[in-house]
């Protein structure tokens, strides 16, 4: 079996993503190596965890909070898009969750952007109506929770996909494409921004990852009971 557990205990609860705007870093910054004292150089603001080898069938259950400076109303914006965490296996093989903003600040969408072994398959908004028809009812208001579950099938290669959203009931999407993708990487990496690095600020409590050649995918039926327990954050 692959995957793993991760807490965050910063001195809020949680662990702060801080940026008060989407943005992309193109450039490095030099500080000291506490270790060394020499300096050292590298891109700012970059939050990842490593070491999760999930391959084959996997779900990745996610923990976190809209920060209280509410980057959504404080700089509101038609259309706007915000990549939150993105999980990477590489430049080829990555899934982004985010959040979408409608053309009316206070309601909004979740989304899921896809690239399959090179070939960058449709973005996927919900919730959605038997027929299809997006329902922008997400309210991201400063300090609700949002619980994230990402759940992919490597026998139907499909992604089974369930948020919750300020305390309200799970919303489900699966994402099924023709031709069904077929990731070419394992995903060992989390990144908390965009697949092209953009920063949002956001508070993570933790979340857990698994996979393995004998454990199914979760279903949305399990996902849901998870997220009503929040088991995935026990401490292990």
């Amino acid at each position: 079996m692959a995957g793993g557990q991760f807490l965050f205990d910063g001195d809020n609860g949680g662990i702060n993503v801080t940026s008060g705007l989407a943005y992309t870093f193109d450039r490095d910054v030099t500080t000291v190596d506490p270790q060394t004292g020499s300096p050292t150089s590298g891109p700012d603001e970059i939050l990842d965890i490593t070491g999760f080898g999930l391959e084959e069938s996997f779900t990745l259950l996610m923990a976190g909070m809209m920060p209280s400076d509410d980057w959504n109303h404080r700089t509101p914006r038609s259309g706007d898009y915000w990549p939150l965490f993105t999980l990477w296996g590489d430049d080829k093989n990555w899934i982004e969750f985010g959040a979408v903003v409608s053309e009316d600040p206070d309601s909004g969408a979740f989304r899921v952007r896809m690239m399959a072994n090179g070939d960058m398959l449709d973005d996927f908004d919900w919730p959605r109506t038997n027929d299809a028809t997006l329902v922008d009812d997400q309210y991201w208001s400063r300090n609700s929770q949002l619980l994230v579950g990402l759940s992919w099938n490597a026998s139907t290669h499909a992604l089974s996909v369930l948020a919750s959203l300020g305390g309200d009931a799970p919303r489900h999407i699966g994402i099924a494409t023709a031709p069904a993708p077929e990731f070419s990487q394992s995903f060992d990496l989390l990144k908390f921004r965009g697949a092209e690095d953009e920063v949002v600020s956001f508070r993570w409590f933790g979340g857990k990852a698994i996979s393995g050649t004998a454990l199914p995918a979760l279903g949305a039926n399990s996902m849901a009971e998870q997220f009503m327990s929040l088991a995935f954050l026990d401490e292990v």
